[in-house]
Parts: structure tokens; sequence; C-alpha cells
């Protein structure tokens, strides 16, 4: 239960976090908020999830597809070694944000965890979203990059399940803010300004926007000359291959997971992301000017320590952006305080 506050944060006011003066209240309500599963999102999203589990065995994992055939049922490359026949990925199909979709999701994580399946230390989280709305839009995938930029440290381990993130990080789910924002730079200085990233108006595919995205696979190489770009933990070359029925943006969560909530929590966050990315806040404008300069220098390993500190300011920054109640903010910020181990 949810405990009693004042009317100021009841769960369907939206009080600003950042200009709370009574931040001691806030914890108190957060040490007893609950997230609650619930029947569908309020922004509706094209998505589909991946689930990554070990210990169930592959007589137990094709029982269990014959209950879900419409999933894909697989092994999982990074788990069959370590597991061989005792490991897999369920990949669901394509959800458009429906009460039995929802359920369904819930259904399969609660029978892998029946069967005794677990997502360990060795397995991660992948989300599919459909990104037609940004399509072509230079505007909207420069406003969506740089959201992500700025919330990184906040985001990675907010959508990260567990207080400890997984030793395969560096070679699965990379961070990406650096890669932006170098990325970015690389662009004509006329499209860089941030009082001019709203004023293109484009209707047909922009060059520009694959320029973008040739300088993030050139920027980060591997010593062999190979580009890693898809073993980012935002990966948008699906969206790349114009064959694909669904072109999507994969969204590499570090930890694997089998709690429903957790997904659920994942995709609310990508799906306003998304929409705030399409709209024309001038919280928008604001807040990257404000970080524009404000990025985090060292180097990889260094990054994720990083990412494991807290960062109070730049979350309720982002919940009083991205939330439009204050059961959303306590919803997301109950999740990174349990990833973070402590707010």
């Amino acid at each position: 239960m949810n405990c009693s506050f004042s009317n100021n944060l009841s769960l369907d006011q939206n009080t600003s976090f950042v200009y709370y003066k009574n931040k001691k209240e806030i914890y108190h309500i957060l040490k007893n908020h609950t997230i609650k599963y619930k029947d569908k999102l309020p922004n509706d999203l094209k998505f589909g999830t991946e689930i990554e589990y070990v210990n169930v065995s592959m007589i137990d994992t094709l029982k269990l597809h014959q209950k879900y055939p419409a999933w894909d049922c697989k092994e999982e490359d990074s788990l069959k070694y370590a597991y061989p026949n005792n490991s897999g990925e369920f990949a669901s199909p394509i959800f458009h944000n429906k009460k039995e979709e929802w359920e369904e999701l819930k259904k399969i994580c609660t029978d892998l965890k029946n069967l005794g399946g677990e997502a360990n230390v060795l397995c991660g989280s992948h989300i599919h979203v459909d990104v037609h709305l940004l399509h072509h839009d230079l505007d909207a995938w420069l406003t969506f990059y740089w959201l992500w930029a700025i919330f990184e440290p906040v985001l990675y381990r907010m959508m990260c399940n567990g207080e400890i993130i997984r030793p395969g990080v560096l070679q699965y789910a990379l961070p990406i803010q650096d890669l932006i924002v170098q990325a970015i730079n690389t662009l004509d200085e006329e499209f860089l300004s941030v009082d001019q990233l709203y004023q293109w108006d484009n209707i047909i595919a922009n060059p520009l926007l694959f320029r973008l995205w040739e300088r993030m696979d050139d920027v980060y190489i591997s010593p062999l000359g190979v580009s890693l770009s898809h073993w980012l933990n935002l990966n948008r070359q699906d969206y790349m291959v114009q064959k694909k029925a669904l072109p999507t943006i994969e969204f590499r969560v570090a930890n694997g997971t089998l709690d429903p909530i957790v997904i659920q929590q994942n995709v609310f966050i990508i799906s306003r992301l998304i929409h705030l990315s399409l709209s024309d806040d001038p919280r928008i404008i604001e807040c990257i000017k404000k970080h524009q300069n404000d990025f985090y220098q060292g180097g990889m390993y260094a990054r994720i320590d990083y990412y494991n500190e807290t960062h109070e300011a730049l979350l309720f920054e982002l919940l009083d952006l991205i939330c439009q109640t204050n059961e959303e903010k306590f919803d997301l910020a109950k999740q990174y305080e349990k990833n973070i181990g402590h707010l």
C-alpha cells in the first residue's frame, strides 16, 4: 500500500520534483511506493521484447513454445556455451499496447520462472520499438538523441534490472552518450544550433539523418576496424534495413529480467521519449541548452562507475520532463532506486 501524503504529491497530480522543497517527503513516499502492473500504457506504441533466460531445458522450452506459438523461440548465442541446452530466448510478436498482450507477457514470464528459469548475470533484455513516427524527421531524431545523451546516466541504470550491471555490458550494451555527442558535432554547423532545432520542416528522406548515422558508425570502430554499433545500448541498425516489415530501434538493456513490470516500465520510458521528441515542448530546448556542454568525459569503465552513482538532480529533471502524473514519477523513481540500491 502507498502511504498517505500531502495533496501536492497525490498520485493524480503533477508536481515538479525539481522545485518541490520538501525532498524528504518525496523519499518518504517513495520508500513505501509499489509499482503496479498496468493494463496498458498511456501512449500507444508498436514494440516487441526479447527475454533471455537460463536454467530451463530445451524440452521445457519447446513445450512452452507450444503454449505461446506467436512468440519466436531460439537459442541465445551469448548463453548457449555456458548453458548448453539449458537456456534460450523468447521474442514476442509485434505488440500494440493492448491489455491482452500485457497479460500474455506477464504469463510467459511467470511460466519461465515456474520452470526454474532466471535472468542471471549473463542475460540481457532487448526492446524493439517502431520508430515510424520519427521516420526521416531530422529534428525529432536529433531531439531524441540529445535527450538520450543527456539522461543516459539515469536511463542506463533505471532500465537495467538489478543493482549489479552484468560483466558483459561492454560487449553487449555499450553506453552511447559520448558517441551521440561526437556524431552530432560532426554535422554541419548550421544544424547544430539548438535554436534552429525545430526549424527544419522535413518532408522527404533527409540525407543529413543518414549522415548522422554514418558518423555514429564511424566514431565507434573496434581495433580490428569493424563497426560495433550493433552492440550499443541504443542500436538503430534495424531501422536501416529497409526490407524489414517493422523498422525498429533496439534498446539493449544491460541486464536481463523476467519481471514484466520492469519490461513495461522500460517500454513506457521509451514511448515517452519518442513522443516528447515529436512535441514542441519549450522545456526541451531549455534542457538541451543547459546540458549540451555538460557530459561525462571519462573512459568506458569509468563511465559505468559514474552511472552507478546516484544522480538525483538529473533523475528529477527527467521525471518532470517525461511524466504527466506523480504516480508515473514515483513508479520510475522506485525502479531507479531499486536498481541503484539507494536514493
